[in-house]
């Protein structure tokens, strides 16, 4: 039996009776759903057999002996090979008695076909009940991920406009600079020219020239001061890289030397499982094919609404929480992946096998030689 609530906050209890599937289907149906092999034994039994056997008959006074047939029964081992017919019963599945056709068929199949339909029924109810608590705790996580998501995003976001900020008050202070810088070029400007009225010329000429040759300088020099600058950064820059290609050199060094001491390299493999405890439930809905790992959303939605506790709203925010949202229409909901977790362990790999010293010395030798023989050939 199995207890359920409905709408009211009542519950109600149904009670299931398991009928004898094989007395309540037809003699025709019990014949074709069993099936009939031949087994052949092998046995050692003891048989009388009637054998003839001579036998002397003691001779008279005055005659010769005489030999008797006479026939006499025997106990002998003999094997023997027996035909035995052994019967099996078909198989019956949950699913087949589901769609059987009860048109036209007896009353006990009728009947075998109702239990199989209120039997389905409970286990669509257990396995409800079990997905509605996977999806609980699923929105739960996904609930705690979006939190951390939205607070990452507002710090980040707060971030850039702090950024904004100070770059706008940099340009504000470069722009203000410049202001000032423009002004005190035009009252230096009109100061000078204030100044020129009461020269001549060649005065004129020569306070211009003066001024270029400043201004030339101080560009010069602005320009030596610049690529001076460069030439630390890119200094700076290739001793960092040298010094971690160095250290990443030594890490690897030591690494090998740590791997040819214990004879293996670890590597890191990763590898994926399915909790069988939560794609179970699903599997149930996933007919009739089984296990291809996706139900489709509306089997789902329709399983949570008969539990009679959920709204609307609420079941499309337990399936939008596992990738399945009301906008997607008809998109599956691939529960398989739902299931799934990685794991990473150390997998020990072996080491090549390195090459012989004698090996290493012989290709020594051969090198050497080609260098004399080259050496000769060019001193011919």
């Amino acid at each position: 039996w199995y207890q359920r609530r409905v709408h009211g906050g009542s519950t109600h209890r149904s009670v299931l009776f398991l009928p004898n599937v094989w007395d309540v289907f037809t003699a025709a149906e019990v014949e074709t759903a069993i099936q009939k092999s031949a087994v052949m034994d092998t046995k050692e039994t003891t048989v009388e057999v009637e054998e003839e056997v001579e036998e002397e008959v003691p001779a008279k006074e005055g005659e010769e002996a005489k030999t008797v047939k006479k026939t006499k029964k025997v106990q002998k081992k003999v094997t023997k090979e027996e035909e035995r017919v052994v019967l099996r019963p078909a198989e019956f599945t949950l699913h087949s008695l589901l769609e059987q056709h009860t048109q036209d068929a007896a009353e006990g199949t009728v009947e075998a076909c109702l239990f199989a339909a209120n039997f389905d029924e409970m286990l669509q109810y257990g396995k409800t009940r079990e997905i509605l608590e996977i999806l609980r705790a699923k929105k739960v996580e996904a609930d705690a991920t979006n939190a951390t998501l939205k607070r990452k995003r507002e710090e980040e976001t707060a971030e850039r406009t702090a950024q904004m900020e100070k770059q706008k008050e940099e340009m504000e202070a470069k722009r203000q600079k410049l202001d000032e810088e423009r002004k005190a070029k035009e009252e230096e400007k009109k100061a000078r020219e204030e100044e020129e009225k009461d020269m001549d010329e060649d005065e004129k000429k020569k306070r211009r020239e003066e001024e270029a040759a400043k201004m030339a300088e101080e560009r010069k020099a602005k320009l030596e001061e610049m690529k001076k600058q460069r030439e630390e950064e890119a200094a700076k820059k290739a001793a960092e890289i040298k010094a971690k290609k160095e250290e990443m050199e030594a890490q690897l060094k030591k690494q090998q030397e740590e791997d040819r001491a214990r004879g293996f390299r670890i590597v890191k493999q990763t590898l994926t499982h399915i909790h069988e405890h939560i794609a179970a439930p699903f599997e149930y809905f996933d007919r009739p094919a089984g296990g291809s790992g996706q139900v489709r959303r509306e089997t789902i939605e329709s399983a949570l609404h008969s539990l009679s506790e959920l709204t609307g709203r609420e079941v499309n925010a337990l399936l939008a929480a596992v990738g399945c949202p009301a906008e997607r229409g008809g998109a599956p909901l691939f529960y398989k992946r739902l299931a799934s977790y990685t794991e990473t362990i150390d997998k020990e790999v072996p080491l090549p096998a390195e090459p012989k010293k004698e090996e290493k010395k012989e290709e020594k030798k051969e090198e050497e030689k080609k260098t004399d023989a080259m050496e000769e050939d060019k001193k011919e």
